[in-house]
């Protein structure tokens, strides 16, 4: 049986999804619910507007990754992700995910609708209906839209002065 899922993921990390069709999770209980012959849609976390970009297969079981791969894994010269599937490319573009969020059958909350779409594996780490899948799959290539990325907010640390003293 073919599952059908969405791939949350930052702008940079689409860059390598798209230019190395892999894609990685953490934690291994993501891991274990993804299979070779399953669909993904990915999903650009903070973009403008909020935007489906891609359709892939799991064209190969995981693989435990040894090397830094992601820019914070590099960064921090250590494996973050190290459950990493292969991808085949199915179809690229971008879709407006605040549109489309109205006629997706797993969005139950249309007024919430980006809460469906975090997490490692959004919609609380369940699958999305072969429908919703195919909807979005069909928009991907009609018209691509352009989008931006809005950096991510940096928890504010308190200067000194701003600490509370303690008596």
């Amino acid at each position: 049986m073919v599952n059908f899922w969405i791939f949350p993921t930052t702008a940079e990390h689409w860059e390598l999804v798209r230019t190395y069709n892999v894609y990685a999770f953490q934690h291994e209980a993501d891991r274990d619910k993804i299979k070779p012959g399953d669909k993904t849609i990915c999903y650009i976390v903070r973009s403008d507007p909020p935007v489906f970009v891609g359709a892939h297969e799991i064209s190969k079981p995981w693989e435990e990754a040894k090397e830094p791969f992601w820019p914070e894994e590099k960064a921090e010269g250590r494996v973050i992700r190290p459950w990493r599937f292969q991808l085949t490319p199915l179809r690229l573009g971008a879709v407006d995910a605040r549109k489309l969020s109205r006629q997706l059958s797993f969005v139950k909350n249309k007024d919430w609708w980006s809460i469906y779409l975090r997490g490692s594996l959004a919609n609380f780490g369940r699958r999305i209906p072969e429908s919703d899948y195919r909807l979005i799959f069909e928009e991907l290539p009609k018209l691509s839209i352009s989008y931006q990325v809005r950096p991510a907010l940096k928890p504010k640390v308190p200067s000194v002065a701003e600490v509370p003293k303690r008596s």
